[in-house]
């Protein structure tokens, strides 16, 4: 929290990711490379006015469910690696529920809890539905959220991904 919190007050804009790994292999090619691409641009576009936070919601000993494992290959994709990007530590569920309340201006989330976080923090959300009961939380709360947007795996792009921050930042 003081880390996020020492580059907000620097100024800089907070960008929430909590990304999962498919079990499609090529699938979660697909979600590197977009998603380090769209840092790439947006870290080139906007230097260090961005700053982007990785929530890793799963540690377990399986690659399909080792968010940190994850993060790790986006960030070999990134050209500035560590200079405007932090991986937190798991932690209390609470305590990142108030992160991403306070401190997290934009949100693009896969995990279950991580959505419910930022639909109840009221923040603008780009969701990467992987599971139905991330789909179901959606259906249901879209009418109640100006700010939501739903791409589906497969049709994920780094373009997508620079539009939703650029249209909220």
């Amino acid at each position: 929290y003081s880390c996020i919190m020492a580059e907000r007050n620097k100024g800089k804009l907070i960008i929430g990711l909590s990304l999962k790994a498919f079990i499609s292999r090529e699938l979660t090619t697909i979600l590197v490379s977009e998603v380090s691409t769209a840092i790439n641009s947006l870290s080139r576009k906007y230097g260090d006015r961005l700053y982007f936070v990785f929530f890793p919601f799963a540690e377990t000993n399986s690659s399909s469910e080792n968010d940190l494992l994850l993060a790790n290959e986006i960030l070999k994709g990134k050209k500035r690696v560590n200079e405007n990007f932090i991986m937190i530590d798991h932690t209390h569920p609470l305590l990142w529920f108030t992160a991403i309340r306070d401190l997290v201006d934009v949100f693009i989330g896969m995990r279950y809890h991580s959505v419910i976080f930022t639909l109840a923090a009221r923040k603008p959300l780009l969701c990467i539905p992987y599971e139905n009961k991330v789909k179901q939380v959606l259906i249901s709360k879209n009418k109640d959220f100006a700010n939501i947007r739903i791409i589906s795996p497969e049709e994920l792009s780094a373009h997508d991904i620079i539009n939703f921050v650029e249209c909220n930042i």
